[in-house]
């Protein structure tokens, strides 16, 4: 009995010993980490760690292992993969040091994923780092903390939270038309992790290839990723978010048809705009579906056959822009029945016939642009319609009673400049000019 009560301690104490052993080496080199850590906030703003929330090997392992359940464990085995590097900053740096039971610890490793998978540290302002941030202007939503600053995820540049703290809406500032940060690299997948996202805004970026995790956001509302030189095709998963009021996807490069599935989109009101790309084929009977959409621009691609006539059901519509295509038949006579339609875009397809008499009853119509077809005449009714209702009419052909004029048309400001071409008005000017055709290349 002495000898196993012996032999006991004797293993107990050489556990200890490994133990100290492995303590000693844990902790000089995250001591040396954490000394090497340059403080990015006044100390006004950093908030204090306590001694229980230092990082420690065991946070560490444990991270990694907790995470390997939301990212493919052979990932973590790339150090400069940015999942490797959102981990180690969660584990070695975050200030914050939350729990892995906490609501938003998945929200805030989703969101370092996307920083480091974005070359975050190249941003060109709100990187980690930048003390500058916090004094953006008030008035502007960039009055927020660093990217990885020990602040709540709420509290970084470009998020926005709900009142619990869950991140709604990912639209950085200074995006788009503006100065702001180009991003380049990849949306990793880990933003499908914040699942109460309900708007996604990255325009004028660098992503390549378009997320085909897209459809795991199934909260999401507004989509807007347009001039981020993606390729490829727009993933079918797409098509499952229901909840989209606006979809932004113009100016990349995406090729393939639109799917059939665009009938899913029945909450879609806002804009639908996929313009600018190298979308072909038909346009699919089942946008006809989408009866509360206001503005549809499928402009500049390689699409091809009529115009289906389930799209006289949406009767919200406000604005179509079809110009740039390979689109062909005849301009239908149901275009009347979108009674809410004030600009009409038909130019540069390969549209015959007339412009039938049954568009004359389209009073609220502002702008019809039908140059570069081949019509051959535009009914006199809807000439009318230049005198009565100030239609602008901008044609390769005639109207009977009116005169061209070769001034520019004045668009309201949301529709893109056009060029110079037969424009119908109430004050007669000079003789038309013959517009320059254009070839859309294949």
């Amino acid at each position: 009995e002495d000898k196993a009560v012996r032999s006991y301690v004797k293993r107990w104490m050489i556990i200890a010993a490994v133990v100290m052993v492995i303590a000693v080496v844990v902790t000089v080199p995250v001591s040396i980490k954490l000394s090497q850590v340059d403080p990015t906030e006044s100390p006004t703003e950093t908030p204090s760690l306590s001694p229980s929330t230092a990082p420690s090997s065991d946070r560490t392992a444990q991270i990694f292992t907790f995470l390997s359940g939301v990212t493919e464990f052979d990932v973590f085995s790339d150090r400069e993969s940015p999942q490797y590097r959102a981990a180690i900053w969660m584990s070695l740096e975050d200030k914050l040091s939350l729990g892995l039971d906490e609501p938003n610890f998945l929200q805030r490793y989703a969101l370092a994923t996307f920083y480091f998978s974005t070359s975050g540290d190249d941003w060109r302002t709100c990187s980690r780092g930048d003390g500058n941030c916090v004094k953006r202007p008030n008035g502007s939503p960039g009055a927020k903390h660093a990217f990885l600053s020990g602040f709540t995820e709420c509290e970084w540049w470009g998020t926005f939270c709900d009142d619990s703290g869950m991140v709604t809406d990912i639209r950085p500032p200074g995006m788009g038309d503006k100065p702001g940060n180009y991003l380049d690299g990849t949306l990793p997948r880990e933003l499908s992790l914040i699942t109460s996202m309900t708007q996604l805004s990255l325009p004028s970026s660098s992503f390549k290839v378009f997320p085909e995790w897209i459809g795991d956001l199934t909260s999401l509302e507004t989509l807007i990723l347009y001039k981020d030189e993606m390729e490829g095709t727009i993933p079918e998963s797409l098509y499952s978010l229901v909840n989209l009021t606006e979809l932004r996807l113009n100016r990349n490069s995406l090729g393939g048809t639109i799917s059939t599935r665009i009938g899913n989109l029945v909450n879609m009101k806002d804009r639908f705009n996929v313009g600018g790309n190298k979308l072909y084929g038909a346009i699919p009977t089942e946008i006809g579906k989408l009866t509360n959409l206001v503005d549809l621009y499928l402009y500049d691609n390689l699409l091809t056959f009529t115009i289906p006539e389930t799209m006289f059901n949406m009767t919200s519509i406000e604005e179509i822009d079809f110009n740039t295509n390979l689109l062909s038949g005849t301009v239908p006579p149901n275009f009347a029945k979108l009674d809410s339609l004030e600009e009409l875009f038909l130019n540069k397809n390969d549209f015959t016939g007339v412009i039938p008499d049954a568009m004359g009853s389209m009073t609220n119509l502002e702008i019809l642009n039908i140059e570069e077809n081949d019509i051959t005449k535009i009914s006199e009714s809807v000439c009318d319609l230049v005198d009565l209702v100030n239609l602008e009419i901008t044609a390769d052909v005639l109207c009977d009673s009116k005169t061209p004029s070769l001034s520019p048309s004045t668009a309201p400001s949301k529709t893109r400049s056009l060029s110079p071409s037969i424009a119908f008005s109430k004050t007669p000017s000079l003789l038309p000019s013959t517009a320059p055709s254009t070839v859309v290349s294949p």
